[in-house]
């Protein structure tokens, strides 16, 4: 997974990453997300890591996840 998003809908919404997407009832999607300033926390500044092992860390280190439906997140690139 590893892209980006932000819930826009917040006042001064943070960064997110996404740990992973399931469908639910059909074909709604739920995005899972970690926000980039939890693992901030863990990490340091650069909380990069590779898309296959991050939500396993996430995990083993208690960081916290939410669930939110698609339509609720806008995806942001990041250069």
């Amino acid at each position: 997974m590893d892209d980006y998003v932000i819930k826009p809908d917040y006042h001064d919404p943070d960064l997110a990453v996404i740990l992973g997407v399931t469908e639910e009832d059909g074909d709604e999607e739920n995005i899972r997300i970690a926000f980039v300033d939890h693992l901030k926390e863990h990490l340091g500044e650069d909380p990069y890591l590779l898309p296959a092992t991050l939500t396993d860390y996430c995990n083993e280190k208690d960081i916290k996840s939410y669930t939110y439906e698609y339509a609720d997140l806008s995806f942001e690139h990041q250069y």
